[in-house]
This record gives C-alpha cells, structure tokens and sequence, in this order.
C-alpha cells in the first residue's frame, strides 16, 4: 500500500489484508500495486466503473441534543416534485445559471449524531447534534475552478457555493422547521472539497447513512 506522509514523502506498507475507505478507483489505481489489485475480484468492476453524480453537501451543526431535538435514526429524501426525478435531472443537467436561480428540487439528509454510538459519551459533543445533507449537482458548475487551491478559490467560487448551499439547507428547514431555530454552524462542500481531501475523480456520489 502506497501512503504519503505530512511532508509529501511516499512510504509502501506491506500488510497481509488491505481495508480502504479511499473509493475502489483510488485504491486499485494509486494506492495497491497492479500485480495485487488484480488478485481482487473488485479489480474489473472498478476497470468498468464511470463516475458517478456529483452533489453540494451542507453539515449542519445544531445547539441543542438529538434527544432534545427529537431526531431520529434515520436518512430521508424529500422531494419537491412529484415527476418521478424529471425535475431533478432538469436541475442537475442544467446550467450553473439555472441552478443559482432555482430552488433544490430534491435532497437527502441523515442525522449523523443519532448513529453515532460514542457521541453522547464525549464531552464535546455535549447538547449538540448534527446532520448531513446533499443535493444533486452538476460538476461542470465548479470546473473552471479546479485549478484553485482549496481555501483559495475566490469570492465567485465562494457565492456559488453560499446560493446552492443555502438553498439547500433552506429546503431542509421547509421540512424540518422546528429545526432553524437551533442551527450553529453550516459547512458546504463541493465536488472540488471532496476531489481536495480525497483526490476522487471529477464526480462523485457522497453515500450518506
């Protein structure tokens, strides 16, 4: 297995067993040596891969306890429409104009601190409670900025991100309205956040449990 440490050093592990959270592309093509990957048999499913939807993600920090709160275990998605996703892959197909002048048409959120078995047992997390949530997006409306460094992308990249990210945590708050009052803290990621901290490839679907 191929690492590369804090100051850019690349190290080879050998262990008998590899467990990888990397995606199946980063982990056969950058990560594990041909001549093992192919000992795998997700080696030709991941040849015959292509990439998947992109999405917007907001976290959502809340100042209050999942208990307090009456979250529950669960992931949901709400749709704003009722035409079997041709709104959807309206909005997702569509321009970067359309989407900052269009509400998210659907979007799925999961309330993380609820399956989190430790949260309540750490101090920190103390009368707090979180969630994610994701829209479909389309990754040619961040493209021109991949180039940029993340942190550094400039203030157009920043209100694209702040209109679809917005819009998305309102359309939340339409469904969860007892919940705006206790929002503390929201983090929107794009496809290039995603493609930053884990160099996936230009698309990607966020798996949310």
């Amino acid at each position: 297995m191929r690492v590369t440490d804090q100051h850019g050093m690349t190290h080879e592990i050998r262990a008998p067993v590899v467990v990888s959270n990397a995606g199946l592309h980063n982990t056969f093509r950058k990560l594990v040596p041909e001549e093992i990957g192919r000992t795998s048999p997700l080696y030709d499913i991941q040849a015959d891969m292509i990439p998947s939807q992109s999405m917007v993600l907001a976290f959502v920090g809340f100042n209050k306890s999942s208990e307090e709160l009456g979250l529950k275990k669960e992931t949901i998605w709400a749709f704003g429409h009722n035409d079997a996703g041709v709104t959807s892959d309206a909005y997702i197909n569509g321009s970067l104009e359309n989407a900052l002048n269009s509400d998210v048409p659907e979007f799925a959120v999961s309330f993380s601190s609820t399956k989190d078995p430790d949260w309540d047992s750490r101090p920190e997390c103390e009368g707090k409670a979180t969630c994610t949530m994701g829209v479909g997006a389309n990754y040619e409306w961040f493209k021109k900025f991949s180039h940029l460094p993340a942190g550094n992308r400039g203030p157009e990249y920043k209100a694209i991100k702040s209109n679809i990210g917005g819009k998305l945590v309102e359309a939340f708050c339409r469904v969860y309205p007892h919940l705006r009052e206790h929002i503390s803290c929201v983090k929107v990621c794009t496809p290039l956040s995603k493609q930053s901290i884990v160099r996936v490839s230009t698309r990607q679907f966020q798996l949310i449990i």
